[in-house]
C-alpha cells in the first residue's frame, strides 16, 4: 500500500514518525477517516469541512483545503491499483502540529512544519456483515464523554484514551458488545468510533450538537430520515429513552449504520422498519454495498 507523507508518495512501510512529533507525544493529530463507495470518496466535502475546521482550532497553518483533497485522490488511485475488483478503501489523514524543537516547553510546536499523513486500507467489511441482521449490543460504561470544554466536538482527533477503557470495560461485561459514553450529567452521549440516534415511532432523535462529535455519518443519516419524511430533533437522551425506543442506531463511516439490538442487556424492539428503509437510502444514495 502507498502512503502520502510530506508531500511524497511513499510505500507506506516506509513511513517514519519521529518520537518526538506532537501526534506520538501528546496526541495532538486533526484526523479523518473516509472511505470508499464503489471505489469512489463520494463524502469528500463532507470529510474536508470537518478536517479544515478542526485545523484552524488546533491552529495548523499552512494546509490548503485544495491540496488535501489532491493528495487524497492521489492516494486513493495509487492504491487502487493494488486491490481486487470492487473492492473498497478506507483512507485515512491524519495531520500534527509537527515535531517539538529540542529543549522546548511542553505545549510549543513550529506552526510550519506541520506532518500530514494521508495512507490507505483495504476496507474489510465481512467482519461486521452479521449485525447488519442481528444487531449491535451496546453497554453503558464508567467512562465519561469528554466535555465539550475539554475537547470541542467539532474536533475529530486522535486524543482517545478514554475510548480504549471504554472499549475494555464494555467487553469485560459482554464480550460482542460496544461502549456507549455518557456526560458527566449523565445522558447520552457517543460511543467510542459511533454515533447513536434513536427512533421514537414519529421522529428521530439525536444528543445535542455540543455534546457530540460532528459526525459525518449521523448527519447524512438525518438528511436521509428527513428524505423520507423522518423530523430530527436534538435533545437530552437518557438510558431509558433508549431502551424504550422503537428503533436505534449505531452510525459511523465504516459501515454507516446498525440496528441496536440491546443496551445493558435490555433488547430493543426487533422493529426495524426505518433501519431498513435507511440502509436502502445509503446505497441508492452513496452506492454503499453489503458485501
Amino acid at each position: 500500500m502507498y502512503a502520502h507523507f510530506n508531500g511524497k508518495l511513499i510505500p507506506l512501510v516506509e513511513v517514519k514518525i519521529s518520537p518526538w512529533d506532537f501526534g506520538f507525544t501528546m496526541g495532538v493529530t486533526v484526523t479523518e477517516f473516509l472511505r470508499t463507495y464503489g471505489q469512489q470518496l463520494r463524502l469528500l466535502d463532507h470529510h474536508l469541512d470537518r478536517l479544515m475546521d478542526g485545523l484552524s482550532t488546533v491552529g495548523i497553518e499552512g494546509i490548503k483545503r485544495g491540496q488535501v483533497a489532491s493528495t487524497i485522490q492521489d492516494v486513493l488511485l495509487a492504491n487502487l491499483n493494488l486491490v481486487r475488483d470492487q473492492s473498497e478503501l478506507s483512507i485515512h489523514v491524519c495531520i500534527t502540529p509537527g515535531e517539538s524543537p529540542a529543549a522546548a516547553p511542553p505545549g510549543f510546536a513550529n506552526p510550519n512544519s506541520p506532518t500530514v499523513l494521508v495512507y490507505a486500507r483495504p476496507l474489510d467489511t465481512r467482519r461486521f456483515q452479521d449485525w447488519y441482521q442481528t444487531g449491535i449490543p451496546i453497554q453503558v460504561v464508567s467512562i465519561e464523554e469528554v466535555s465539550h470544554k475539554s475537547i470541542p466536538k467539532s474536533l475529530k482527533c486522535r486524543s482517545r484514551m478514554h475510548y480504549y477503557l471504554a472499549e475494555k470495560e464494555a467487553r469485560n461485561i459482554q464480550a460482542d458488545s460496544r461502549a456507549l459514553l455518557l456526560d458527566h450529567h449523565g445522558h447520552v452521549a457517543e460511543g467510542t468510533t459511533a454515533s447513536i440516534l434513536v427512533f421514537d415511532g414519529q421522529t428521530l432523535i439525536a444528543p445535542p450538537d455540543k455534546q457530540v462529535l460532528n459526525s459525518v455519518s449521523t448527519n447524512v443519516t438525518i438528511k436521509l430520515a428527513g428524505e423520507l419524511g423522518i423530523p430530527t430533533i436534538r435533545k437530552n437522551l437518557s438510558i431509558d429513552s433508549v431502551k424504550q425506543c422503537q428503533e436505534a442506531f449505531w452510525c459511523s463511516i465504516p459501515y454507516c449504520l446498525f440496528p441496536v439490538s440491546s443496551i445493558n442487556g435490555h433488547k430493543i424492539s426487533e422493529r426495524r422498519s426505518l433501519f431498513q428503509q435507511l440502509l436502502q437510502c445509503w446505497t441508492r444514495k452513496y452506492q454503499f454495498e453489503l458485501q
